[in-house]
Parts: C-alpha cells; structure tokens; sequence
C-alpha cells in the first residue's frame, strides 16, 4: 500500500468506513497522532482511533475533501512526509 504524505494534524476528519462498526460516523478535529493512532477531540470528548482499522474522509482548508486508507498513513508524521 502507498504511503499518503498528508497531515492530518488539525484537519477535521470523519471515520467512513472501519472494522470496529462503532468507530463509524467519529468525526472531529486531529489533535495529535502516533505511529498507529490518531488522537481526535470530538463533541463526545477525546477518541483514540487506531489507524489501521479506519477509513478517513479528511476535510481540506479549500473545502474539498479525500478519503483515506488509515493503513496509509501508518507511521510517524516526520518519517511519512519526508518519504
């Protein structure tokens, strides 16, 4: 699978599709990420979202959006971007 060199740190983010079906329909902004998890503040307070069981529908600033294999973006953000 290729690696995705997009930060999501800060991003809004919605989980689209997930083998944990009650990860499905998380949506709230990025507040940090690990090698496997992503941190993510919501109305329901903070979620723990492992990367490899998410697909992520991540808003960009001009509105648009893209989704993404959570698999993709395995790793830590300093060795992901500079790939």
């Amino acid at each position: 699978m290729r690696r995705s060199k997009i930060n999501v740190i800060g991003r809004l983010v919605e989980v689209i599709n997930s083998t944990n079906p009650c990860m499905i329909g998380i949506k709230g902004v990025v507040l940090d990420e690990t090698r496997n998890m992503l941190y993510v503040r919501t109305e329901r307070g903070l979620k723990k979202l492992p990367k490899v069981a998410c697909h992520l529908r991540v808003y960009l600033d001009d509105g648009s959006q893209i989704d993404v294999d959570g698999r993709s973006i395995i790793g830590r953000i300093d060795e992901r971007l500079k790939a």
